[in-house]
Formats: structure tokens, sequence, C-alpha cells
């Protein structure tokens, strides 16, 4: 969850004298307090810069417990949106991210009113806040949000939605499987955005039945040798 740096290395060495560092690295478990207090004693022990933590809930309980004092790159983004502390700094691949970037291209190509078609699960409700706030901090419209559903009534209704126009673009907080099982209720005409959870790989039939929709693509590996 972290990796203490000995008080004698000053930046510039940091990230000049590579693996030349001394490094001291503390093993901790899941519970952010542990890694608050594991934090903690690094910097009494003279630590000058700390890379980490890892998790989620760890970075937003560093973020709050005014202990930050020394450089510290945390490798992930806090839950909230509160100011960091001066010394503190995040770097984090988020699908948050994603979901805001998306609502840009979709501004960007002039649509103004969206379907938000989102799952049950935490990570399907942080990309639906995602692409909502940025959306409407745009000036744009959510004109409808739905919940996922295999129900055919209920995708009847909303195939019947999408032809009344009241939406002109689909935003879907949702991943492959889900996308593949909602595509073909959503016409062919109507815009549809989604993340890279939607990506299947190589896999010609999933592509085909996804065919049509706008996604990002964030390189989870990236392997040195690969064209």
């Amino acid at each position: 969850a972290g990796v203490f740096v000995h008080p004698a290395v000053t930046l510039e060495q940091v990230f000049l004298a590579g693996n030349g560092l001394p490094l001291v690295v503390h093993a901790t478990g899941e519970d952010p307090f542990d890694i608050v207090q594991a934090y903690e004693r690094a910097v009494q022990a003279g630590a000058r810069l700390v890379i980490g933590p890892l998790t989620r809930s760890a970075v937003t309980a560093l973020a709050g417990s005014n202990l930050v004092s020394v450089p510290t790159l945390a490798l992930n983004a806090p839950e909230t949106d509160a100011p960091l502390p001066q010394s503190l700094y995040v770097f984090g691949l988020q699908v948050e991210n994603e979901a805001k970037q998306l609502a840009q291209l979709a501004a960007e190509q002039g649509r103004r009113r969206a379907l938000v078609i989102s799952g049950e699960s935490a990570l399907s409700r942080r990309l639906s806040q995602g692409f909502t706030e940025e959306w409407q901090r745009r000036g744009n419209q959510i004109a409808e949000e739905s919940a996922f559903t295999t129900d055919p009534g209920e995708l009847g209704k909303l195939r019947d939605t999408l032809a009344l126009g009241a939406a002109d673009m689909v935003f879907l907080a949702l991943d492959a499987k889900q996308a593949k099982l909602i595509r073909s209720y959503l016409g062919l005409s109507m815009p549809i955005y989604a993340t890279s959870l939607v990506h299947t790989g190589h896999d010609p039939l999933a592509r085909l039945e996804l065919n049509g929709v706008y996604f990002t693509d964030m390189p989870w590996r990236l392997a040195t040798e690969h064209p």
C-alpha cells in the first residue's frame, strides 16, 4: 500500500536515480485506518516522499486525516471531491473520467438530451453519476434515467420512449454483457455511448452485437514489446 523513501533522498534524486534509490516498503492490510497509521509512522521515521496508498478508501482516509506533511503520490483518487491537502497528489485511471470524456464527446457532436441506462452495481452508479455531472455542467439535459432490465415488456417501453424523440442519445453505464442484452432495443439510428467496460476483445460476434456504439478504450495493461 505504500513505499516510503529514506530521508536522505531528495525529490530530484527520486526521479533521476532510478533503481539506486533506498526504499522502505511498508506492507499493510486493507483497513484504511491501519494504512493511515502506517503512513504516520513512516513520516515520523523520516520519510521524505511517500508513494501510496493504493485503494480509494485508503486515499480518502489519508486525504481527510491532516497527516499529509511530505510530498505524497497516491495511486488512486479519493471517493469525494473535497480539496486535497497541499502535498497530496493523486494518480489513477478512474472509470468516472471515461464517463466524463464521453459526455464531452457527445456534447461536441451536438447531443443535448441524454437517456442514461445504469445497472445496480456501485461501479455502474459511479459511471452514471460521472456522466450526469459532466453532462449537466455543460448545460445539457437528462431526458430520462432508466434501470437496466431484461424484462421484455420494460424493454419494449424503453424502445417506445426512444421512438418519441425525448432523447437524442443514449449513455450505457453498463458492462459488455448487459450492453449486448439491451442493444437491440435501442435501434440503429440513436447514437449510443459507453465506457471501455463494453469492450469485448476480439470476439467477432460480440463486436457485431455492439456495432455502432461509441466507447473509450482505457489501456489497463501496457506490454512494452507489443506493436
